[in-house]
């Protein structure tokens, strides 16, 4: 019995070597990236902070934090996975420091409160591509694939 253990172990090493290749959950990494539109009635300070949330409506898939740009409203997420399906919220939070951060908060609260994780309805759905684009259009309520 001893002597055909390391046999045994030779045998599967293949396999284990394919499993390594296609990955355990068959599942590749994308990136998902583009715009945000912002409602009209709101205008970003330099010192706000906007955060992007995929959450997966999965629970075998991971959340994704996409990374904001406030110079050209651009952003990147490289946590995503390709084809699972993504609740998207957003949230802008004015920098507390400030004089005015409290009426800011305020008045962001209901552009908040349409896109966080109990109301928000923008939905997307990762393809396989390696990198897609798309855009997050809060005065609409959509998502659109670029």
């Amino acid at each position: 019995m001893l002597k055909s253990l390391p046999v045994r172990v030779f045998r599967l090493l293949p396999w284990l070597g394919l499993l390594f290749l296609t990955g355990c959950g068959g599942q590749k990494a994308v990136t998902v990236s583009g715009k945000l539109v912002l409602p009209n009635t709101v205008k970003l300070a330099d010192t706000d902070a906007v955060s992007i949330n995929f959450l997966a409506q999965d629970k075998d898939v991971n959340n994704a934090l996409a990374v904001f740009s406030k110079n050209d409203n651009s952003f990147e997420c490289k946590g995503t996975v390709s084809k699972a399906k993504y609740k998207i919220t957003v949230r802008i939070e004015p920098y507390s420091g400030q004089p005015d951060s409290e009426k800011r908060a305020a008045a962001l609260e209901g552009t908040n409160k349409n896109f966080d994780r109990d109301a928000t309805k923008l939905t997307y759905e990762t393809t396989q591509d390696a990198s897609q684009s798309i855009t997050i259009d809060l005065n609409a309520g959509t998502v659109t694939k670029n």
